[in-house]
């Protein structure tokens, strides 16, 4: 059964797990705020579609 160092060098592992660590929670970072800020606009449009209807009953 190979080792999990058979891959690599220990020293030439890690900084490649770290950098592939980092991107994800830049990429996990990056969709929350795009998700965030489109979430809010729908709240927008989901008040102002209210707003509408409230002063066409009235």
């Amino acid at each position: 059964m190979p080792s999990l160092y058979s891959i690599g060098t220990p020293s030439r592992v890690v900084p490649a797990l770290r950098w592939v660590l980092f991107a994800m929670l830049c990429s996990f970072t990056l969709t929350f705020v795009v998700a965030c800020h489109t979430v809010e606009g729908a709240g927008n449009d989901i008040e102002g579609a209210g707003e509408g209807l409230q002063d066409a009953a009235d």
